[in-house]
């Protein structure tokens, strides 16, 4: 009898306390949703509810931030209407950003310490260099958090993409500006021809055992050929989503167009290159495994 009459205590008050966590969590989920709707509720007017009416000052000034390469409000310009939370997300979405570009820096000798070489520049301005190249990569990202924007009322597409191209001119400049005209020109190329030379790694890799390396002269001409058939592709008609089409695309296009600038044996190579990876991306497909 006493066991049972503890049984029954013990249920009472457990379903006392769910009742309790219940109530509690429903409360505060409404509050937090009014919370939410009061600060982001904009009237017609454009005045925010629950702030006093006036109008928000426009931004009139503002300045290139070197450091950044976007534009940033000056001390004496303020934008009102953008509250507390929207700020904190800003911030949260800024530092994300940062640190992307952080990583993003330490590795771009993968792609680009030949270029770095050509250009024979200082460690300074290699650095100052590598700066801008990230921020060019970023400009898109960059563009949402532009100070005209606010996580409250973000820019559309269009507006975003049009600030985006206002950070890359300003930064191409910055380019230009450091490197001079000519070496700018090298840069410019190089940059264009980057998924050419990307492409070009693995084959040129296989020369060394499977035929003479190749000349840099050679070379140069081989990237030029790949980027080309890479963005011959893209208005082919042939779908991307299939590894297949697009290997064999560039196999039959890079044979056909390195004819007069490689030995018999590196064209060898290149087909040797390429029929490993069609055989495998048809081994994948088989299992059943996507190629993409």
């Amino acid at each position: 009898m006493k066991t049972k009459f503890v049984i029954i205590v013990t249920c009472a008050l457990v379903l006392s306390l769910l009742a309790y966590f219940i109530y509690v969590r429903m409360y505060y989920v409404q509050d937090t949703k009014n919370e939410v709707i009061n600060e982001n509720k904009i009237s017609k007017k454009g005045k925010t509810v629950g702030m006093p009416q006036k109008k928000a000052e426009q931004i009139t000034k503002t300045s290139s931030d070197p450091k950044m390469g976007i534009s940033t409000i000056e001390s004496n310009s303020v934008a009102s209407l953008t509250s507390e939370k929207s700020e904190q997300l800003r911030n949260k979405f800024g530092t994300r950003n940062q640190r992307q570009m952080n990583a993003r820096k330490s590795n771009l000798d993968k792609d680009y310490a030949e270029l770095f070489k050509r250009l024979g520049l200082s460690g300074k301005e290699i650095s100052i260099l590598k700066d801008l190249i990230v921020e060019f990569e970023f400009a898109g990202k960059n563009a949402w958090l532009d100070p005209r924007f606010s996580m409250t009322q973000p820019p559309t597409p269009e507006e975003a993409r049009n600030v985006a191209d206002e950070y890359k001119q300003t930064i191409n400049n910055d380019i230009k500006n450091l490197l001079g005209e000519d070496k700018y020109q090298e840069f410019n190329h190089y940059i264009e021809t980057l998924d050419g030379r990307q492409l070009s790694n693995p084959i040129v890799a296989r020369f060394d055992y499977e035929a003479e390396p190749i000349t840099n002269e050679a070379r140069e001409s081989l990237i030029d050929i790949l980027h080309e058939s890479n963005d011959a592709f893209k208005t082919s008609g042939l779908s991307r989503v299939d590894d297949i089409a697009w290997t064999t695309f560039m196999k039959s296009e890079t044979l056909k167009k390195a004819q007069q600038i490689l030995t018999p044996s590196q064209l060898k190579s290149v087909e040797n290159y390429y029929d490993e990876q069609i055989k495998t991306l048809n081994d994948l497909k088989n299992a059943g495994v996507p190629t993409l």
